[in-house]
């Protein structure tokens, strides 16, 4: 809780920019609970939620809690800027998608606060980029995330959730290539048909993808 303070000041430059980067970008609340030991950060209909019991042990994620904490809100705020029928729990998914889902509020965080939430992925998958890769293709239209998506954090050597590194990664090479950055962003966040952004990203047809 002594981090709060720097943790909102780091925030007010983050959501300017967030400002400049999507017009259409609303800032509800933070709210910081106590929650059922089961989720570091969520959105809700009163804005982002921080289990505060999940994010201080999170230490596989930044080491010092105010960067924890500043990341995990600024990737909770990608979700918060997604169209809302992406929320949609009857909605059929894919690995893709969630992934994109993921991957895109990934996005957002690196953007609006120069580092995603879940960094710790970027060395762990080191020297495994292109047998992850190929899993990733060959699982992207599949309706079964337990191998990509909320299945823990792992270890080093086996490390979860990494539908979050893989999508973070398609949806930064669509934004890397379009020329109309703001278009490319809505694009990502609105999330009409993500096998037309794996398309248009390039991810996948060169080295390590």
């Amino acid at each position: 809780m002594t981090v709060l303070p720097q943790v909102s000041g780091k925030l007010q430059t983050a959501f300017r920019t967030l400002a400049r980067l999507d017009p259409q970008a609303t800032f509800p609340p933070v709210t910081i609970l106590v929650g059922g030991n089961n989720s570091g950060g969520t959105t809700g209909k009163s804005g982002v939620l921080i289990g505060l019991e999940v994010a201080c042990r999170a230490s596989w994620l930044q080491p010092d809690p105010s960067d924890r904490l500043f990341h995990l809100i600024a990737h909770e705020y990608g979700h918060i800027e997604q169209d809302p029928a992406l929320d949609d729990e009857n909605a059929p998914t894919t690995v893709l998608r969630q992934s994109l889902i993921e991957g895109t509020a990934e996005l957002v965080a690196e953007l609006i606060s120069g580092q995603v939430s879940n960094v710790h992925l970027q060395s762990w998958t080191q020297g495994h980029v292109d047998e992850i890769d190929a899993r990733f293709l060959a699982d992207a239209d599949s309706s079964d995330l337990s191998g990509w998506l909320y299945n823990g954090v792992g270890t080093p050597d086996q490390p979860g959730d990494l539908g979050y590194w893989v999508g973070y990664r398609i949806a930064r090479a669509f934004y890397d290539k379009a020329g109309d950055k703001r278009a490319a962003l809505r694009t990502l966040l609105d999330l009409k048909n993500p096998k037309d952004i794996l398309a248009g990203s390039g991810w996948g047809t060169g080295p390590h993808g």
